[in-house]
């Protein structure tokens, strides 16, 4: 396959419309809980960013997963690729409620010990006492998007993504605010809808592989759910991959257990900022991602030399797309952070923080390509290594400007601009290196 733009854009396109959709089950939490208010807001916010550092331990598995599949895609083995899915997710499931038991008894001490406002502990015990039990399905989701970007047929993931959205809209209302019998259930009512329409979304997978997808062409119909000696081969690519993830997440968890310490304001406008400005990220991520399939793809077709000028490709068409949301993102704040709050102090106090927070994606344009092209070509050690740096950085910038300066939160935002920038050099610097050429996985 030919690598143009038109081919790029036909493999993001999907995936950037399916993780945005994805990204609005958080925001539909923060949209109704931010009627309820800043302490259900606040506790959500540091509840979904915990919930998520055991969501990328998942989710790093199946990105490993997703390298092999990738790589036999495009060595023609394709029946080797359904032993890879049915593997990783028998894995994944066992693996999700031993991280339940974990977070149910760790959760209080974390919270209790961490967060400075009790009644905001509670609240985020509440959330994620109940939010941890979707590892279950997003164990699931996550090993279907695997196997779909791995094979380059990313359409089936706008569906699933449509429908769990359209599922979380009409759940989060009923159980937040309460529908006829069902009492209004505030913070614990949005995880229980966030968890009803991940598993309602499986669902939606599993129908649609039935009916779409070619079973006997991926061996589908050949369930295997003991081989140890693929359980380690993807296990050599994605615990890397999942401390990686790991790690980025619960630093990210840190940050907001810092800014707690300026006040419930900062904490709710964290809040607001990780989903609102968070957006262009998730498009950042979208591309990134394609890249990683076309890389996988094109090493295994025995064309290595072709990764790079791929890989410029999708940097360039992430670059112009990225700068056109920012400039929509600039000049409609005000309405974009009228949809999460009422309140129009909290608006004006969230103003030059959502400004800093847009700056920051400057170096992720390639940067995240990049990064994402490590632990495409089997690197992921290496990408672990730059995670480490990153967030080594990240921490200290947090450090002196929240607890020595106590800096307001539009310069504790630059955080994640700091973060980016080690990023973008590492992982560009790594590549151009060329010394992934040849790694067999």
């Amino acid at each position: 396959m030919n690598y143009d733009y038109k081919s790029i854009w036909r493999i993001s396109a999907p995936i950037i419309v399916s993780m945005i959709l994805t990204q609005l089950i958080g925001i539909t939490d923060v949209i109704y809980l931010g009627r309820v208010g800043t302490t259900a807001l606040g506790a959500a916010g540091l509840g979904s960013t915990y919930f998520f550092a055991f969501f990328m331990l998942v989710s790093g598995f199946a990105f490993g997963s997703q390298v092999i599949i990738s790589r036999r895609n495009g060595e023609k083995k394709y029946t080797k690729i359904g032993a890879v899915l049915y593997q990783g997710s028998s894995f994944l499931i066992l693996g999700s409620f031993i991280l339940i038991l974990i977070s149910y008894f760790l959760s209080p001490y974390v919270f209790r010990i961490m967060v400075a406002q009790r009644k905001v502990a509670d609240a985020a015990i509440d959330y994620i006492n109940i939010r941890i039990f979707g590892l279950i399905a997003v164990s699931f989701l996550m090993m279907f998007r695997a196997f779909f970007v791995g094979i380059a047929q990313t359409f089936a993931l706008q569906l699933i993504s449509v429908s769990m959205v359209l599922f979380n809209i009409v759940l989060n209302y009923v159980f937040i605010f309460g529908f006829g019998i069902i009492p209004a259930l505030g913070i614990r009512g949005a995880a229980i809808a966030s968890v009803s329409s991940e598993f309602l979304a499986v669902l939606v997978c599993i129908v649609y592989m039935a009916l779409k997808v070619d079973i006997k062409k991926y061996a589908l119909n050949c369930f295997v759910f003991k081989n140890l000696k693929l359980l380690r081969s993807i296990l050599n690519l994605s615990v890397w991959t999942m401390l990686q993830q790991f790690v980025s997440v619960f630093t990210w968890f840190l940050f907001f257990i810092a800014v707690e310490h300026l006040g419930e304001d900062e904490l709710a406008i964290s809040n607001i900022l990780k989903n609102s400005a968070g957006i262009p990220m998730i498009v950042i991520i979208s591309f990134a991602a394609a890249a990683g399939t076309i890389t996988g793809n094109l090493i295994g077709e025995k064309r290595s030399d072709e990764v790079l000028t791929a890989s410029n490709k999708v940097a360039c068409l992430n670059t112009w797309v990225i700068l056109c949301m920012l400039l929509i993102f600039g000049v409609f704040y005000y309405p974009i952070l009228r949809m999460y709050t009422n309140d129009v102090l909290l608006i004006k106090k969230a103003t030059l923080p959502y400004f800093t927070a847009l700056l920051c994606y400057l170096p992720l344009f390639s940067g995240w390509v990049w990064f994402q092209n490590v632990s495409a070509t089997g690197n992921a050690r290496y990408s672990m290594w730059i995670e480490v740096v990153a967030m080594v950085f990240y921490l200290l910038f947090v450090g002196v400007v929240i607890y020595q300066l106590k800096m307001p939160l539009y310069i504790c935002m630059f955080a994640d601009g700091v973060y980016n920038l080690v990023i973008w050099v590492m992982g560009r610097q790594f590549m151009l290196s060329e010394r992934w050429v040849g790694k067999k996985v």
